[in-house]
């Protein structure tokens, strides 16, 4: 397995990267919406059915830079895993086209990274019999097999599979489109899911949602079925807004849908005089008189891809709808940092309001989330933090909560 990898992470990387990757400046005049039509003429049945597809929903940005080579190998391989796993053949065409299919998930750099991933992933396929056991096969190894982690300093917010591989390191978003990638080159249903801010206004966010066979289910960077529907994620979305887009959850499309994906690092948002500036000004929306979202626009992201509004199945897993700070309660924020530093660790807490224990657990590291921390809802009244030193020992720190507002407890250790 080793020796895998690292011809994998040589040869193969070096020649997807040198040969692959698709720049507007370098398009080669065997590309284009014209070039693909010829090319899926030359296919049969499902093929070129599926071919067809992708070009009636190619994305503007795609439709004058992707490449007849990256079109066909992509189609390739998905066929490969279409014709070789019993999970794969046994997929609605529908699902198969929308979700496994495409050749790439937001508005990352396109590149042949299909093969790759596939290749690195097939020897433990073998051993796969159901779609619920490749997903765990994936879940479980694809962190070991690529080399990524989570780290800030990665070169963008969305990465490609190839440039995060390259790196070692991606955000949020460029593992959550590894893992996608990764559970298609598979020939699993999977697409990526965000929220633009949330509704405790900390930033935005990026995960995965994979389909079991029945359903979509949530999921994240190197997780197996055993994780899904779980995570820090799900209480958080308790805070969601179904009616502003802003604090929604989306889940990625390639079939046209009416609705966009909110894609953050693609906003382009202007500085704008005076204080009448309003977070509803980033979007245009109709609904029905359901109150369902039919139509959505981000008037501040120049580059359109398709999603699905899942605002709501976030609020029914979190239990029901929240407001970020109850009228009159207080809020608890505690991270714990390396002394000195801005460097976070993960420590033993345990956070007190009197005799009672509101919270036991550990603080998050670098390797998690930046919106990954400990949050907590209590009276305006003073706490008490415990964590746990390098020694082993038991220290505290006591802090007044503010009321209406969020009070931030920094451990220095």
């Amino acid at each position: 397995m080793k020796l895998f990898r690292a011809y994998l992470g040589c040869a193969a990387l070096m020649a997807v990267t040198s040969a692959s990757v698709v720049h507007a400046a370098d398009q080669p005049p065997t590309g284009g919406v014209v070039a693909l039509k010829a090319y899926a003429e030359s296919l049969a049945g499902e093929q070129r059915e599926a071919a067809e597809f992708l070009i009636a929903h190619l994305p503007d940005i795609d439709r004058e830079n992707l490449t007849i080579d990256l079109f066909r190998e992509n189609l390739e391989q998905a066929y490969f895993a279409r014709t070789n796993y019993a999970w794969t053949k046994e997929l609605p065409k529908e699902l198969f086209f929308n979700d496994v299919l495409p050749y790439a998930v937001a508005s990352e750099t396109r590149d042949a990274h299909r093969k790759l991933l596939r290749e690195m992933l097939h020897p433990l396929l073998t051993q796969a019999d159901t779609l619920k056991d490749a997903t765990a096969v994936a879940g479980n190894h694809i962190a070991e097999l690529t080399g990524v982690r989570y780290d800030t300093t990665r070169e963008k917010a969305c990465q490609s599979p190839v440039e995060s591989i390259r790196q070692g390191k991606a955000s949020c978003t460029g593992l959550s489109i590894l893992m996608v990638d990764a559970l298609r080159a598979a020939g699993i249903p999977c697409r990526l899911a965000a929220i633009a801010l949330w509704g405790t206004k900390e930033g935005n966010h990026t995960w995965v949602e994979v389909h079991d066979g029945t359903t979509w289910r949530k999921t994240g960077w190197a997780e197996g079925p055993d994780k899904w529907d779980g995570g820090w994620e799900i209480p958080r979305c308790a805070y969601c807004d179904p009616a502003d887009p802003i604090h929604g959850v989306f889940a990625s499309s390639y079939r046209n849908t009416g609705i966009e994906f909110p894609m953050i690092w693609e906003w382009r948002i202007r500085r704008r005089q005076g204080n009448n500036f309003s977070l509803s000004d980033l979007y245009a929306q109709e609904r029905d008189e359901q109150g369902t979202l039919t139509r959505l626009e981000w008037r501040v992201q120049p580059i359109k891809m398709a999603g699905v509004d899942r605002t709501n199945h976030y609020l029914e897993l979190a239990g029901g709808r929240k407001f970020p700070i109850p009228k009159g309660s207080a809020c608890i924020a505690v991270k714990a940092y390396a002394e000195g530093s801005d460097e976070r660790v993960a420590v033993p807490i345990r956070v007190f309001q009197g005799a009672k224990l509101l919270y036991e657990g550990n603080t998050a590291d670098n390797s998690q989330d930046l919106n990954d921390y400990v949050r907590l809802i209590s009276k305006p009244e003073p706490i008490r933090v415990e964590y746990q030193d390098a020694e082993g020992n038991w220290l505290s720190q006591e802090t007044n909560c503010a009321v209406d507002e969020v009070t931030l407890v920094r451990i220095d250790v």
